[in-house]
């Protein structure tokens, strides 16, 4: 699925001078997006989800992942799965997934 898109920018060229042929100094460019804005208008949703509670690993395959909607297409996050010690970085891209393994750091509890 290709996404492109233009973007509208605020640019801010004001320095409290006028600009000739001979002007040697940087003109900083100044960008404003509204990200909730930016979503909305591109027709994004993002959602987040947490809990404390292991997945089951089987289950997250069969009843998430392989469920997807076709317009799902981005998706992350750290995993924490019942009968692992180890979490697993999650990173989804189309219909490509993958999990890396890797530990909790000292003094955090597993959660999703």
């Amino acid at each position: 699925h290709a996404h492109a898109h233009a973007h509208d920018h605020d640019h801010d060229h004001d320095h409290g001078h006028e600009h000739g042929e001979d002007c040697d100094h940087d003109h900083d460019h100044h960008h404003h997006h509204d990200a909730s804005t930016h979503l909305e208008t591109d027709r994004f949703m993002s959602t987040s989800f947490k809990t404390k509670e292991p997945f089951n690993a089987e289950r997250f395959v069969t009843s998430f992942l392989e469920q997807l909607p076709e317009g799902v297409f981005r998706a992350k996050g750290l995993l924490y799965f019942s009968g692992y010690a180890q979490r697993y970085v999650f990173q989804l891209s189309g219909r490509r997934y993958q999990f890396e393994e890797d530990v909790w750091p000292e003094g955090e509890s597993p959660s999703n």
